[in-house]
């Protein structure tokens, strides 16, 4: 980002249109950047909550999840992914 700034700033625009530019959050087709990155941010720490609170017992069904066939893995694999499809859908209308 710094970078741009001093593009701007080499091309003798005013510091108020550099200003803008730099303080300007990244969209792609309407996608906010930053939005994408809060909701990474927070997959990260819910993913990571298990491992803090209790690594002895996920360790424990870490290995029993080897047992599990593989078509009951696929179906609770697809279940959660529709489950936050009809999440998002909600929450972004």
């Amino acid at each position: 980002m710094r970078v741009a700034f001093d593009v701007l700033v080499s091309l003798q625009l005013t510091s108020s249109d550099a200003l803008r530019f730099r303080n300007r959050s990244f969209t792609i087709r309407g996608f906010k950047m930053k939005d994408f990155l809060c909701v990474l941010g927070l997959i990260f720490i819910i993913e990571g909550l298990p491992y803090f609170i209790f690594p002895e017992k996920l360790k424990v069904y870490l290995a029993r999840i080897i047992t599990v066939p593989d078509s009951t893995l696929r179906f609770l694999g697809i279940t959660a992914m529709i489950a936050g499809l009809i999440l998002l859908y909600f929450g972004r209308r």
